[in-house]
């Protein structure tokens, strides 16, 4: 994937000391004399990040001398309970705002190994519509009704009412049904939706039914065209302090695959998983649309990537966690 376009430094965030962070493995460390449990949470109905759910699913995971499960589930704010009550060790992709949170509170018992970003260019994200007979080309001036659908998630709601702000179009703000986003416009519950990933492809494979009305928008038209980190994958403190010498191992592997969906998203083996009904049960008619949302490794991770939801958020008046706080829950291996 091409390098990451960084944001302008801002001097604040740059005076910010990348302290604290988590020990990870030593190299080369032996499987562990028994199978140790991993267990794999990721969004059912949008895997915006399969490293985790691939690396499953080839086996790479129980080379390492894991006995790995992995579990679906619904809206964001259940994914992100189940880590904090311990019942899951790694997600997958969760939005970052409901994390921020967490850290400001006091209260996230996770590290981030990864950021997942909104692009300008890769067409992750889009406002989807229904077409008809009438408005064959729907445009931000003639979708009805004048309902915008959004993740359930407050950042996904903000970044929703602001894109149809800056585009000069009054509409409703509605939270929708996650597992299927596309049947709200179906059913005519909604006029648009801003979806990602597995969603924006079934739209492009719909022989026209459903159409990207506007591509990457949050990035365009919320973020001044860049390339802006909204989304983590999360791995539980208590599983790193438990397994140390797994760490290092299991955390690379996860990022080896979701860096292998994006330079080869058409692979037999991929299409096939994602063919799978608990993965979305994509079609390869489907899967062939599907877009990754930028990576951001930890290691790669630079104060400066928070800035532009950090401020967004706060323009909102949203309260956030210091740059200093987030970077001490981003996994290290130092």
């Amino acid at each position: 994937m091409k390098s990451l376009t960084r944001c302008m430094p801002i001097a604040f965030l740059l005076a910010a000391p990348f302290l604290g962070l988590m020990t990870g493995c030593r190299d080369n460390a032996p499987p562990p004399d028994k199978p140790v449990s991993l267990r794999i949470g990721y969004r059912s109905s949008l895997p915006a990040d399969v490293g985790a759910l691939w690396a499953y699913e080839t086996g790479a995971l129980s080379e390492l001398g894991l006995s790995s499960t992995v579990q679906g589930y619904g809206p964001p704010y259940v994914l992100l309970e189940a880590l904090r009550s311990n019942s899951i060790d790694l997600v997958t992709v969760m939005p970052l705002e409901p994390v921020l949170e967490d850290i400001r509170l006091g209260k996230a018992n996770y590290l981030i190994y990864c950021l997942l970003c909104f692009s300008p260019s890769e067409e992750f994200d889009a406002i989807v519509v229904k077409t008809t007979e009438d408005d064959p080309a729907p445009s931000w001036q003639t979708v009805t009704p004048r309902v915008l659908g959004v993740i359930p998630a407050k950042q996904n709601a903000l970044i929703g009412s602001t894109m149809v702000e800056n585009a000069g179009a009054g509409f409703e703000i509605r939270q929708y049904n996650p597992q299927n986003p596309l049947l709200s416009l179906e059913s005519g519950d909604f006029g648009a939706v801003h979806v990602l990933g597995t969603d924006v492809a079934r739209a492009k494979a719909s022989n026209g039914k459903f159409i990207v009305m506007e591509a990457c928008p949050a990035s365009r038209r919320v973020f001044g065209g860049k390339i802006t980190p909204a989304g983590v994958g999360l791995i539980s403190k208590k599983w790193l302090d438990l397994h140390p010498n797994l760490a290092r191992a299991v955390v690379n592997t996860v990022l080896r695959f979701s860096k292998q969906t994006r330079s080869t998203p058409g692979d037999k083996q991929l299409v096939g998983m994602l063919e799978k009904e608990k993965y979305g049960g994509l079609s390869p008619e489907v899967s062939r649309y599907l877009a990754y949302a930028p990576l951001i490794p930890y290691s790669e991770v630079k104060p400066t990537d928070f800035a532009p939801l950090l401020l967004f958020l706060q323009k909102k008046n949203v309260e956030t966690a210091s740059v200093e706080s987030i970077l001490r829950h981003v996994y290290s291996e130092n």
